[in-house]
């Protein structure tokens, strides 16, 4: 089997050293299912409190959602004036054919 180039650490260090140990050669150096879950436990319930914490993540979302939903029904409103401006160039036409046919 061949093994993946190392990944370049970043923010993500602690997820590329725990890859990199399940990666070893031999499999008894590789980690146990039992030590990768004692390495993620606590990461996820840092990034858990860190998103409690100052909100951002859910905010965001919000914001988003919030501009998706603004803009969508810009469109429905505008398409809605379209149609209603059609109707009204229709009706009006449909209007003068009917006087031309009395004349």
């Amino acid at each position: 089997n061949e093994r993946p180039e190392p990944m370049p650490e970043s923010k993500y260090g602690p997820l590329v050293q725990l890859m990199e140990q399940c990666w070893q050669q031999e499999p008894g150096a590789r980690l146990t299912f039992r030590a990768i879950v004692g390495v993620l436990t606590p990461l996820q319930e840092k990034r858990r409190s860190g998103v409690q914490r100052d909100g951002s993540f859910q905010r965001k979302l919000k914001e988003q959602a919030k501009k998706e939903v603004e803009e969508e029904t810009r469109k429905i409103k505008e398409q809605a004036r379209e149609e209603l401006e059609a109707e009204k160039r229709l009706m009006k036409a449909q209007l003068e054919q009917a006087r031309r046919e009395i004349e």
